[in-house]
């Protein structure tokens, strides 16, 4: 039997056992509610909140209570919740807590209108308790009383937290033995006919019935319907029906809510760093002269200047690497006076290796000797382990020249910061600071307190006593896999942050991995709009306060510029879905459509004697060289031939010439390739030109040496900076006028071949310098701007048609399912800002 059934069975001792003849008539011919739904809203009336903090206690949920969600009280061991244990639940930093007693009435068509029956809160002398006897009231009644009785004249009300509390009102019960003509089915009625009344007139009504006998008979007049979860939120088209149901069975009798489960929450996926390659080790070890021995004097003088040293009280300290070197390691060291032992931790992001296997850790502390030798001894053990290859695999390393500064302009880079490791732990400091609380007294009973047991001996001083490790990293991994952050750690870290603390009971990536999402967390609250990305070129981690129209951010230690979405190279306006639909297609095209050939000519793809291939015209391969720098070959003839023997009259001829297997040079037998056409030809020919033109680095050196004689120096930068950004606009706008050719874009089209032209005749006439400036740089300037904003409007224009399509589906979802039709698909929602690229495992990256 369990702990419930013994419970109950004690509680139904007299009715058990004290059963008599008049057993049966002493039951109370009422129905108590059995189905009590709890559900915890902020009031703010006056919002008098900000939204941070707003915010966070919509977040915090460490009550086990998520706000906004209703939850059954006869399930889960709920029914122990009363009002006293949830106004303890009352912090200082929070507000103040009322629990509200709701009774919803089956026929209120708003029933969180005047619902409150009574109202429960803390005052100096305990529970505070204000009824309006079972009189339904609104809360503004209760706290307007609440006023009168403090003599309180704030104008502004302060927000609060209330717990409501819905029980259905008491009913009759039904007489067991009923005619089958009373037990109908359910019936559809009309709204006209229900008459939907008051509070007042349905106490009225209930006051003219004499006895419980004729109360029972207007029950079965005017039976109730199911009250549902629809019941408490307030709706324009609330259900207008009526049931009549058998009689109720033993064990449900007296019931009539649904039985509403929430959802369940989602559990953040943390597997990979938990089973990720690490040391973490803990070792007790006897060091000569303990009695004489200082801790912090001895780490201060054989701490090497790559890291730092925290004190964290007379008996702890720890030795950290700095968060930009690797490997990442925490090593800390704590004096156990009653042991007269010295408990060291090694906690490093690095797996063990050959050179530095366990064994060899263990080795270190056989030999008994002083700590200067232990110190050092781990030190060269660490920098021994594996580095762990941080490099990314991106598209990058296929597609260089896309992300250059070279073909990319600062103009259209959003301002991103950088966000490593070191620059989150700083933004994060201030959350677990330790003012939070004060530890008055430190407890020393040697058992922990969450656990209560006295098996561990790895103890740490929380708000709420001695904690051993295990209960610890037992919460703080429950909190992170629910992903309610902040983290609550109740941990003494001295003048320190407590998350400093974290090193000693955790892995160094679920470490890391906290801070990361506590930084991405609160970050996200102080700027909405911010997107987290990596360069793709030096895999640093950047913040990007706010997005910018171009959906671009560059990196300021290596140039680098990237789509902050999905991490390949700019492509505005066209979004993450529709670059990779253009650029399968380009990508394939553009291989025949730069040769620029001729009508009939075909492209060779020539096999050279290093292993790479290169492409070639069919009428101009012969002479081509290998792109390959190390490789000096050219193609001739169905050969590839050493540049040697063009030049027969140097002295190394002779020695390369009969150099065996080099004689005459190697057969290369080229593939011929057919033309391939996947793109209309007027855009295909724009967006062949231009990137020519943006690509060629002669073109680029030849346009950059003219501009600089006809103006200065920094006018000549801007020139090069609108360059680069008239020529990506106009090869990114045509790709969109292609993927959408099928509506009707004439004006846009129209205002992008004018901005290539005004771009060609300033071209020419800053390469021709005795040529005059007709067209100058305010022109080309204006004409690029007006692109731009002819495309941000339609842009902006899709969205918003996209947004009432989607709210008119819905709308037309709702009213199918009250007709019991189909279901409506929602519609495509790519033309919006592709967040969904934002990958969701970059924090376990």
């Amino acid at each position: 039997m369990s702990c419930s059934d013994s419970e109950a069975y004690n509680h139904d001792y007299d009715l058990l056992v004290n059963k008599g003849s008049r057993a049966k008539h002493s039951r109370s011919t009422r129905n108590s509610p059995e189905n009590i739904i709890l559900t915890k809203t902020i009031y703010d009336p006056h919002n008098a909140l900000s939204k941070r903090a707003q915010n966070r206690l919509l977040a915090d949920d460490c009550d086990g209570v998520h706000a906004y969600v209703p939850y059954s009280l006869n399930k889960q061991q709920r029914w122990e919740i009363n009002p006293t244990t949830l106004l303890r639940r009352q912090s200082f930093s929070n507000p103040e807590i009322y629990v509200v007693q709701q009774e919803v009435s089956p026929l209120s068509s708003h029933p969180t209108s005047s619902t409150v029956t009574s109202v429960r809160l803390l005052n100096d002398d305990g529970v505070m308790t204000l009824s309006s006897k079972r009189r339904k009231m609104t809360l503004d009644y209760f706290i307007k009383r609440l006023k009168e009785i403090q003599e309180s004249e704030d104008c502004v009300e302060n927000a609060k937290i209330l717990y409501n509390v819905y029980t259905q009102p008491l009913l009759p019960q039904k007489k067991k033995r009923q005619s089958k003509a009373e037990n109908k089915k359910r019936v559809k009625i009309n709204e006209s006919s229900l008459e939907v009344c008051s509070d007042s007139e349905l106490s009225d009504s209930f006051q003219e019935v004499g006895n419980e006998a004729s109360l029972e008979s207007t029950q079965q007049e005017n039976s109730p319907r199911i009250i549902t979860l629809g019941d408490f939120i307030c709706s324009e088209n609330a259900s207008m029906s009526a049931q009549r149901t058998n009689p109720p069975s033993k064990s449900s009798e007296g019931s009539s809510f649904e039985m509403i489960r929430p959802e369940t929450t989602q559990l953040l996926d943390i597997s990979k760093v938990t089973n990720a390659s690490h040391i973490f080790e803990i070792i007790d070890v006897i060091i000569k002269g303990f009695d004489s021995f200082n801790l912090y004097e001895e780490v201060k003088q054989l701490l090497p200047f790559y890291c730092t040293l925290q004190c964290f009280d007379d008996e702890r300290v720890s030795v950290r690497s700095r968060p930009t070197d690797r490997p990442l390691f925490v090593l800390f060291f704590e004096t156990l006076k009653k042991q007269r032992k010295l408990r060291i931790r090694i906690n490093t992001s690095t797996p063990y290796s050959s050179s530095a296997t366990k064994e060899n850790l263990f080795a270190i502390f056989r030999s008994v000797r002083g700590f200067s030798g232990i110190f050092q001894d781990l030190l060269e053990f660490i920098m021994k382990s594996d580095v762990p290859d941080m490099e990314y695999k991106t598209r990058f390393y296929a597609f260089k020249e896309f992300f250059l500064s070279s073909t990319n302009s600062e103009l259209m880079a959003a301002a991103s910061v950088r966000s490593n490791e070191s620059d989150e732990l700083i933004y994060v400091d201030s959350q677990y600071c330790p003012d939070d609380f004060e530890i008055v007294e430190m407890e020393t009973d040697p058992f922990c307190a969450h656990c209560k047991s006295s098996l561990f001996d790895d103890l740490f001083q929380t708000v709420n006593g001695l904690w051993c490790r295990e209960c610890i990293a037992s919460s703080l991994l429950h909190q992170l896999r629910l992903n309610q952050f902040p983290l609550e750690i109740p941990l003494s870290a001295g003048k320190y942050s407590a998350i400093y603390l974290l090193p000693a009971i955790l892995p160094m990536p679920v470490v890391s991995l906290i801070i990361r999402m506590s930084y991405r967390f609160l970050y996200s609250l102080d700027h909405p709009q911010s997107v987290f990305t990596r360069c793709p070129k030096c895999s640093l981690p950047h913040t990007v306060p706010e997005i910018n129209d171009f959906d671009a951010c560059s990196c300021i230690y290596c140039g680098c510029y990237w789509c902050y979405f999905c991490g390949w190279e700019p492509h505005w306006p066209m979004t993450c879905t529709e670059y990779r639909e253009w650029e399968k297609k380009w990508s394939t095209q553009y291989l025949y459509e730069k040769f620029l050939l001729d009508k009939n000519e075909k492209l060779l793809r020539i096999p050279c004697c290093c292993g790479r291939d290169f492409y070639a015209p069919e009428r101009t391969a012969n002479g081509m060289k290998c792109p390959n720098r190390k490789c000096c070959y050219r193609y001739d003839r169905g050969m590839c031939r050493d540049p040697s023997e063009y030049y027969q009259w140097f002295w190394e001829y002779r020695a390369k010439r009969h150099q065996r297997g080099r004689r005459g040079g190697y057969e290369a037998t080229p593939d011929v390739l057919e033309p391939m056409k996947l793109i209309r030809k007027e855009f295909a020919e724009l967006c062949t030109l231009v990137r020519n033109e943006r690509f060629n680095a002669s073109k680029k050196n030849g346009f950059e040496k003219a501009a600089s004689k006809r103006f200065s120096a920094d006018e000549c930068h801007s020139i090069m900076e609108l360059r680069k950004m008239v020529l990506f606009v106009v090869e990114n706008c045509t790709a969109w006028l292609y993927l959408h050719r099928h509506e009707e874009q004439n004006k846009l089209r129209k205002a992008v071949l004018r901005l290539f032209k005004t771009y060609t005749t300033f071209r020419e006439q800053i390469l021709n310098l005795g040529c005059e400036l007709t067209v100058g740089i305010r022109d080309v300037q204006n004409s690029m701007e007006e692109v731009v904003a002819l495309f941000r409007q339609r842009l902006e224009n899709e969205r918003d048609t996209n947004i009432g399509q989607l709210l008119r589906f819905q709308k037309l979802d709702i009213i199918s399912q009250e007709n019991n039709q189909t279901e409506y698909t929602e519609p495509n929602t790519e033309l919006w800002r592709p967040r969904e690229y934002i990958e969701k495992n970059d924090f376990i990256k």
